[in-house]
C-alpha cells in the first residue's frame, strides 16, 4: 500500500514535467499533402507542408508555417484560412477563438479582393467561418462547418 501511495504522489510531478514538451514528428510521420491553391507557386511547398502538419495535429507548427506563407504571399487568402484552421481544435477544445476569428476575417477579405481566389477556396473559407460565428454556439457552429464541408466535398 505504501508503494502505491508513493507512486501516486510522484506521478503528478512526472506529468507536469512533460507539459509543454513538443514531440517533433519526422517527415515520414507527418506525410505529404497536395492541396492546390491560387497562391503563388513559390509558397505551394510550404503551404502543403503546413496542411500536413495541421492534419498531424501539430497546430503550433502549422500556424507558424501558414503565417510564413502569408508573409511570402500577402494576397494568399488560403494562408489566413490555414492560420484560422490551426486555431480550431474541435475535438478537445475551442482553441483561440479570437485569433481564429481574426484570421478567417482576413481570409474572407483577401478572397473578396483577389480575383484569383477560386470558388473552391472561397468554399473552404466560408465553411470555416461557420466555426467562428459570434453566437458562441460551439455545437451548432461545428455542425454548420461539417455541413458546409460536406457540400464542398460533394461539389469537388
Amino acid at each position: 500500500m505504501a508503494v502505491l501511495l508513493a507512486i501516486l504522489a510522484i506521478s503528478p510531478a512526472a506529468w507536469t514535467e512533460d507539459e509543454g514538451h513538443r514531440h517533433e514528428l519526422t517527415e515520414q510521420q507527418i506525410g505529404s499533402v497536395k492541396f492546390a491553391t491560387s497562391c503563388a507557386t513559390t509558397v505551394s511547398a510550404d503551404f502543403n507542408h503546413a496542411v500536413a502538419l495541421l492534419h498531424s495535429f501539430q497546430y503550433e507548427q502549422a500556424r507558424e508555417m501558414f503565417a510564413s506563407v502569408a508573409r511570402k504571399d500577402p494576397a494568399c487568402a488560403m494562408a489566413q484560412w490555414g492560420v484560422a484552421m490551426s486555431q480550431y481544435h474541435g475535438l478537445w477544445d475551442s482553441g483561440d477563438l479570437s485569433a481564429g476569428r481574426a484570421a478567417i476575417t482576413q481570409a474572407q477579405a483577401l478572397a473578396a479582393e483577389n480575383p484569383d481566389t477560386t470558388p473552391r477556396e472561397r468554399g473552404y473559407i466560408l465553411a470555416l467561418a461557420q466555426v467562428y460565428r459570434q453566437d458562441r454556439d460551439k455545437a451548432g457552429n461545428a455542425q454548420a462547418f461539417e455541413q458546409a464541408m460536406g457540400s464542398l466535398q460533394a461539389s469537388y
